[in-house]
């Protein structure tokens, strides 16, 4: 059995993350391949992922589809339809939200791209975002959806999302790869950043980038406005390069093998974003124990249940009121006091999805085979 895995687009933050952790998966579970006799062929954009090669597992480094817009169509329209044919692979699966116009063989698509099938407004997105998004990511969906044969999806929300919108009648499994601990991630921060945690006020992380969408703008002026009415300062510091301000520190990146320090070092996670698919920081809070004040919205509903203050994340008044809740109860950092389990505890992983393509072999061959039997195709 050969399955073809594409991740050509996935080359930078989330995207990266997902075709690293899946090969890196993959690649220690080798043995489970040659035990079905699978051969695993993955298409990636980043070269050094060809570390992950083993003998049932090839990784090909391929940059032609990141050229441009013209060179990704006529791969994925041109190109790779023939190496399917040529090859003779028996499922393809795409981990880059969409699948292939036409094929031959069954296909599965990884979605985790959530903007599709959120409630943001164009003032919430940047144009090319809306575009690529809004505009030509939902018309793939209407077009491709009916002729695919599977959907892996992260939470229930976007399940949920994909079968409203699209009508999808065909199997959406919910795999929640398990998220790796960031316990042992107490590598010193640095003296800048011990500088900037030492501050007496209550100190908020917002683990950010500059998409709109993740809010940073409504959160400022939140905190700005707080400050301004209350002698209990709180300091905000957002992970983005920029001028800071008394209250509103700009820390830039924290490396990956800090986090959990970093975690352990203020008092609390907040989380405006306006979509995510699920949103790593608020599991690695609940992993540090850290009190977390969240969006109001589907995804952190999902991963946080009732550890968690939520607020309308469109709502200065309402990020405020969710301050001064948390200010007034002063949650004690103990994951004790949580209620429901994050997803974090789930016992899924991403050898799943090569379990379920699998499983659909038996039944996929038996109608080639009636097919064939009866002169049809």
């Amino acid at each position: 059995m050969k399955i073809l895995t594409n991740a050509t687009a996935l080359d930078s933050r989330g995207g990266y993350s997902v075709i690293h952790d899946f090969l890196y998966e993959i690649s220690n579970k080798s043995n489970v391949l040659r035990e079905k006799q699978i051969e695993l062929t993955a298409l990636v954009a980043k070269e050094n992922l060809c570390k992950y090669e083993t003998e049932q597992l090839k990784v090909i480094y391929e940059p032609y589809p990141k050229k441009s817009p013209i060179h990704k169509w006529k791969y994925e329209n041109r190109i790779l339809p023939s190496l399917i044919k040529a090859n003779k692979f028996d499922f393809y699966l795409s981990l880059q939200n969409s699948g292939l116009p036409y094929l031959d063989i069954p296909q599965y698509v990884l979605i985790h791209q959530p903007i599709p099938f959120s409630d943001l407004k164009p003032k919430e997105l940047e144009l090319k975002n809306f575009i690529k998004y809004k505009v030509l990511l939902h018309s793939i969906y209407k077009r491709q959806l009916a002729n695919v044969d599977g959907v892996f999806v992260q939470t229930s929300w976007m399940k949920e999302a994909i079968q409203r919108k699209y009508s999808y009648k065909k199997n959406i499994h919910i795999i929640r790869p398990a998220i790796q601990s960031i316990e042992n991630n107490v590598s010193p921060l640095g003296s800048t950043h011990d500088k900037e945690f030492s501050r007496m006020e209550t100190k908020l992380l917002y683990m950010t980038n500059r998409e709109k969408y993740k809010n940073n703008a409504i959160l400022i002026e939140a905190i700005q406005e707080w400050n301004a009415q209350n002698t209990n300062k709180v300091v905000l510091y957002l992970t983005l390069d920029g001028q800071s301000t008394e209250h509103i520190r700009y820390i830039g990146k924290i490396p990956y093998e800090s986090i959990f320090k970093a975690y352990k070092s203020v008092d609390a996670l907040i989380f405006p974003s306006l979509t995510e698919t699920l949103g790593l920081p608020l599991l690695e809070a609940q992993e540090a124990g850290l009190p977390i004040l969240a969006a109001d919205l589907p995804y952190a509903r999902e991963v946080c249940g009732s550890n968690a203050i939520y607020f309308n994340p469109r709502s200065k008044t309402a990020i405020m009121r969710s301050i001064g809740n948390f200010l007034k109860n002063r949650y004690a950092r103990n994951p004790g006091q949580f209620h429901e389990k994050s997803i974090l505890t789930s016992n899924d992983n991403y050898m799943d999805y090569i379990r379920i393509i699998h499983s659909h072999t038996d039944k996929y061959h038996g109608i080639a085979k009636t097919n064939e039997m009866l002169g049809g195709t």
